[in-house]
């Protein structure tokens, strides 16, 4: 298998930490859920990832949204960066809703970018690698919105695909934690 050193693929870790008022509306939320945020993956180079990964979530969500990007080629892009954007402001709905439409948009091969069929090898890992971002993401959510099965779910099923994942293995450690003290 080979590495990846495509800046296609380059991604950054932001943290998602809970809000206050998301804290202390949740029922399965402890004491210790602060000492350390999950973590979530934006696609820096492409759908506005360099402001989502800033802060700037509301000019990134604008444009997002926006009828002519909505036709946009790189949908997973697109909503993997919404969910991420619209997870940090809040909306947890939204960012539900984008991470499912990411994990839907990248279920198969033929949605993979077009610039890596020059490799299958490339093509299959990438494949692998976007899919467990998508799903870590959906775990983030899914802790933040209390349903903790669903989160290790989602964790684990991004494990699985990708274990080079940082965000993905972080994040399981830490809802492990929470399990524990629990």
């Amino acid at each position: 298998m080979k590495h990846l050193t495509l800046k296609r693929i380059a991604c950054a870790y932001i943290a998602a930490g809970l809000l206050a008022s998301m804290a202390a509306a949740q029922a399965t939320a402890h004491a210790h859920d602060t000492e350390k945020p999950y973590s979530m993956t934006v696609i820096v180079d492409a759908a506005q990832g360099r402001k989502v990964r800033h802060g700037d979530y509301e000019t990134a969500i604008a444009w997002l949204t926006s009828p002519k990007v909505r036709s946009h080629s790189d949908q997973f892009a697109r909503h993997t960066n919404l969910c991420v954007a619209y997870l940090k402001t809040g909306a947890l709905e939204l960012a539900e809703e984008a991470c499912e439409s990411a994990i839907a948009v990248i279920a198969d091969r033929d949605q993979i970018p077009p610039y890596y069929a020059f490799d299958p090898d490339v093509a299959d890992d990438a494949l692998r690698n976007y899919r467990a971002m998508a799903f870590s993401n959906r775990g983030v959510v899914n802790a933040i919105k209390g349903d903790a099965d669903a989160a290790l779910a989602d964790f684990e099923m991004a494990r699985s695909l990708d274990k080079r994942l940082r965000t993905a293995k972080s994040n399981l450690e830490r809802l492990e934690r929470g399990y524990a003290a629990g």
